[in-house]
Formats: structure tokens, sequence, C-alpha cells
């Protein structure tokens, strides 16, 4: 068996090693060394880390600074401004049209504002349907409401009666999504003849999932400010407009009541 030079001097190094600690501890140098090698076998040994890995430890370790940044920072920034939470319950009835009337039905959902400045708020709204069909139609269909758009909510100085309410306009549009298993329909119609007769006709429309139709809603409604702590109560009247829904335009009016949270810095309206 043959050695290598570094190996040697390794070796040396190691029993000079030994036998200055055993002399420090005055110790005989069998059992110094005998603890040592006990203690290399309980040591964890540490791996070097693949080139790979360590790139992605890295991007992770850049990842948890930026996001603990972020946390730090965010607040500072977010409270500067306000900010509105309402959750809310309604129920709307609708006018007919060429694709059948649609079922009057409750809704639910949550709208999330933040003010551009104490007055003008911009808006978005989560809104869930049980039953968006036309009516005498037996297949289940949910409909998912989805808008952005502006409110403008009068400052409570400027409401005559008292200093607790905010009244408010808004508009927005978006879509309605359908969420069904897919379904068809028939609506019979006429067509008037020159003659003074009419002809009966049928239409079929077919319903499928996620079918988006556009809509437009506008209204008005009443903020309270900050009644408990953060929170109010919010109602307020809409039209909805739907423009092509299968080649038809219902519009419906809606009412919605709910709670209202305001949070932030600044006191909006």
């Amino acid at each position: 068996m043959f050695v290598t030079e570094s190996e040697y001097k390794m070796q040396n190094y190691a029993e000079m090693h030994v036998v200055v600690l055993s002399r420090l501890a005055n110790r005989p140098t069998r059992l110094v060394a005998r603890q040592l090698l006990v203690e290399s076998y309980l040591t964890p040994q540490v791996s070097k880390i693949p080139k790979g890995e360590y790139m992605k430890l890295s991007r992770l370790g850049f990842m948890l600074v930026g996001l603990a940044a972020l946390v730090l920072v965010a607040p500072t920034a977010v409270m500067g401004q306000s900010f509105e939470l309402n959750p809310y319950v309604g129920f709307y009835s609708a006018s007919p049209s060429s694709a059948g009337q649609l079922r009057n039905e409750p809704f639910y959902g949550v709208r999330l504002g933040a003010f551009l400045d104490a007055n003008l708020e911009f808006e978005a709204q989560f809104g869930y349907i049980e039953h968006f069909k036309a009516k005498g139609i037996d297949p289940r269909t949910r409909g998912a409401i989805w808008n952005g758009g502006f409110s403008y909510n009068f400052s409570t100085d400027e409401f005559p009666f008292t200093h607790k309410f905010a009244p408010f306009v808004i508009i927005d549009v978006g879509g309605i999504t359908t969420r069904t298993s897919g379904y068809s329909y028939s609506i019979p119609g006429n067509i008037p003849l020159a003659s003074g007769g009419v002809l009966d006709t049928v239409r079929t429309v077919s319903v499928n999932n996620n079918d988006t139709f556009f809509n437009v809603s506008y209204g008005v409604g009443l903020k309270s400010v900050k009644l408990w702590g953060p929170m109010g109560f919010r109602g307020e009247v809409r039209g909805r407009t739907i423009p092509n829904y299968y080649h038809g335009a219902p519009t419906w009016i809606e009412g919605s009541v709910g709670v209202n949270f305001v949070f932030g810095a600044l006191k909006p309206y």
C-alpha cells in the first residue's frame, strides 16, 4: 500500500494534534485518540450543496427577503389610504326578453373598494346567483357576477340630515358567467305575414358551461360611517342590463344590503 506525500503529511498532523491535546489535558494519548474517533462518528457531516440546489436556495432566499420587505413596508403604504369591504345579500326582479324571462332570484357576494381620494372610489364586485336561468327551465344554472367600476361618495358634511350617513352613486361593467352541465330550451314566437296572418316559429337556445354575458350596472345607495369601530352598513338599488343574453337584452332591478367595513388612516367622504 502506497501513501502519497500529502496523505503522509496529514497523518503526521493528526498524530501531532492527538499528542498536543493529550498533553494539554494530561491524559494518555490513546484515550484522546479514542475520544476524537468517537466524536468524528457522532458529529454530523456537512455535505457540499450541488450548484443547482444552491441556486434554488439562493432564489428562495431572495424571495423570502423580498416578502419580508413587502410585509414591513406595505402597512405604511396601504394604511395611507382607505379601503372598504362589503359582504352583501340582495334580490333582483328581471324584465322579459326575446330569450325568455329570467327568474327573479336572490344573490349574494362581496364588494371591495379602494378610495382614490376622499370621494372617488374604485370598486370590484363578486357575486353569486343560485338559479341564473329563464323561467320554466329545470336544469340547474348558477351565475357568477364579476364587475368593476367607480362610485362617488358624497361627503357626510354635505348630507343635510346627519353626519353618520353618506349617499353615493355608482356605475360599473363586467360579466356574468354561467356554471352548468349544458342544456337547450325552446322559445315559441311568430312572424307577421303581409297577408295579415302570422307564422309560428320556434327558436332553440343552447346554454353551455362558462357562457359569459357583458353587463352594465348603475345605481344609488347609502353608507353609514363607522358606527361600531370600522363597521357600518350599506344599502343600494341598482339597474343591471345584459345586452347579449342569447340574443335578448334583459334588464333587472336589484336591491342589496350588507355590513360595510372601512379601513385605513384617511377618513373617506
